[in-house]
């Protein structure tokens, strides 16, 4: 009857203590960590990993092929990714979206790295959903955006002197930096406050203050009236 050598039994104890320890560390970090070998999802971490993909239970996620999660467009990268990542050569962060259990998508940065999970060699991928970094670029996008359309329609007051002209030239600015087919500029009304005249001006008739003052106004409701991307 053959029995476990002591060193043998050693190593193995002191392999499932690192695992645990490992599952441990993984388990309590704030960053989502899945682990996928032959194309499946072998372990992901709660409650970051399954926060991530809208998931309650480690048994949703388990067994789901690793290109599911991600949409169609990068798998064919992910699938180059696992097999570098596999053979231990480094693989750049990469930035994509996560299709989530309910089949709505989420943002992240990630990258994979070979591990050794129960004792055999599989790909460790840590990611982190950067929506917030992803909205505050966008209305950074937007800010410039705005103060471009700004910029340009200032020119364009310090270069006419005609009303119809300078709005007409504002209006056509302002469609094309928003990639917009067509729009429609209205007058403030100054006997009336923050009224308007809901009449569309392509050609106004006078406005009160000055041509920045007044053209300033003018387009702010304008993006008021139509779906805007500026805020």
């Amino acid at each position: 009857m053959s029995r476990t050598s002591p060193p043998l039994k050693q190593m193995e104890a002191k392999l499932r203590e690192s695992e645990e320890k490992y599952r441990s560390l993984v388990e309590l970090s704030a960053e989502a960590t899945l682990i996928h070998r032959d194309g499946r999802i072998i372990f992901i971490n709660p409650p970051a990993g399954l926060k991530l993909l809208g998931a309650s239970r480690p048994e949703e996620v388990i067994g789901t092929a690793i290109l599911d999660i991600v949409r169609p467009d990068t798998r064919d990268l992910i699938e180059a990714f696992a097999v570098r990542d596999l053979q231990g050569v480094e693989t750049p962060l990469a930035e994509l979206l996560v299709v989530r259990l309910d089949g709505t998508t989420v943002p992240i940065e990630g990258r994979g790295a070979r591990t050794i999970f129960e004792g055999r060699p599989a790909v460790q991928v840590v990611m982190r959903d950067i929506s917030h970094r992803k909205q505050a670029e966008e209305q950074l996008q937007a800010r410039n955006r705005h103060l471009l359309l700004l910029n340009r329609i200032i020119g364009t007051s310090a270069s006419t002197h005609l009303p119809g002209e300078l709005l007409e030239t504002a209006l056509s600015q302002t469609l094309d930096l928003l990639g917009y087919d067509g729009g429609a500029i209205y007058r403030l009304d100054s006997g009336r406050g923050r009224g308007c005249s809901p009449v569309p001006a392509k050609y106004a008739g006078c406005m009160p203050g000055t041509y920045r003052d007044r053209f300033w106004k003018i387009v702010c409701r304008f993006h008021r009236h139509r779906p805007s991307v500026l805020p």
